[in-house]
């Protein structure tokens, strides 16, 4: 059998997004103006709400509104995957909040465990005891099915998750054993998914406000510069900038030497020179044609000017801009 060995390349990917956090660390507003800023401000957006309605709280508020499907229990992995398709089938983003009812919700894979282990052996003690391992297999079958599942999702994807803070036994100074809490939250799940995201993050609030994250996974090192600083909520903007980076796909932004390739640029300048004309008008330089960008979402407020852009920004730059004008 031979095999192929070429260049690697990145393409572009369809960001797979964790949140969770406390109650009221902001994780359902801010999933919606991230997803907003992922989408665009005309695309189709779908909450997948399994918290009783409370996910439409946020309709008067954020821009261009969005779709929601209250999901009832049983809390399966199959009924959420129903779901989830029926979501994804009719829009641009999906959010599913709260994922965590697939773990512990009513009819969630403990209660699924429960269920095997009851038919498996009943009310004897010992035997529950011996089957316990194998009233497992089901359910960890049917969830891993789901998560492979959203692992194919063919838009992006944010999965919101409920955050509690763990206790933990320590001896204090006075050699006396002591409970104490962690200052972070834990999400509410399958540990293993985290390491199937792209981004995950910790909702926090701060002062009676949440939207405030602290990143606890960054698969790319492009993307930490995206994320917003401590004293700055996570919102739309943070949003376009990470769907403008998902789509950008091409070659290795850098050459061996360390720096992009100028010629590269400079033809990619004068390619997207000629297209600016349209919006341009007679105006020298890039300024008319930056702020149009910016608000049609071609561009981010944060971004480089088009003449620092390495060839993948600008790439996306020029694409996004024909299909504009088209």
């Amino acid at each position: 059998m031979s095999f192929l060995i070429q260049e690697a390349t990145r393409t572009g990917v369809k960001p797979l997004i964790g949140m969770y956090g406390r109650s009221g660390s902001g994780k359902t507003m801010s999933a919606l103006l991230l997803m907003r800023g992922l989408v665009g401000p005309s695309g189709r957006l779908v909450l997948v709400d399994s918290e009783s309605g409370r996910g439409s709280l946020f309709a008067d508020i954020i821009p261009g509104g969005y779709k929601v499907l209250n999901l009832e229990p049983p809390f399966s992995p199959e009924r959420y995957q129903e779901a989830f398709e029926a979501a994804e089938a009719v829009a641009d983003g999906v959010i599913v909040d709260s994922l965590s009812h697939e773990h512990n919700g009513d009819g969630g894979i403990l209660d699924m465990q429960e269920d095997e282990l009851t038919r498996m052996a009943g009310d004897n003690w010992q035997k529950r005891e011996a089957c316990k391992m194998a009233s497992w297999i089901k359910p960890k079958m049917s969830h891993k099915k789901f998560i492979q599942r959203l692992l194919r999702c063919k838009v992006p994807l944010i999965c919101c998750l409920r955050g509690e803070e763990k206790t933990h036994m320590i001896k204090g100074d006075d050699g006396k054993n002591k409970v104490v809490t962690d200052q972070f939250s834990s999400p509410l799940f399958d540990q293993r998914f985290i390491f199937e995201l792209l981004l995950n993050f910790e909702t926090v609030a701060r002062d009676g406000k949440g939207g405030f994250v602290i990143p606890r996974k960054v698969t790319h090192p492009d993307l930490a510069a995206m994320i917003p600083k401590e004293n700055e909520q996570i919102g739309i903007h943070t949003g376009e900038q990470i769907a403008r980076w998902c789509a950008a796909p091409g070659t290795s932004p850098v050459k061996p030497n360390g720096k992009p390739s100028d010629d590269e640029r400079k033809t990619l300048v004068t390619e997207l020179w000629g297209i600016a004309k349209q919006v341009r008008g007679s105006e020298k330089g890039w300024n008319h044609f930056q702020k149009w960008a910016i608000e049609h979402t071609v561009m981010g407020e944060g971004d480089p000017p088009i003449l620092e852009m390495t060839p993948s920004q600008l790439r996306f730059v020029i694409d996004s801009t024909r299909k504009i004008l088209a």
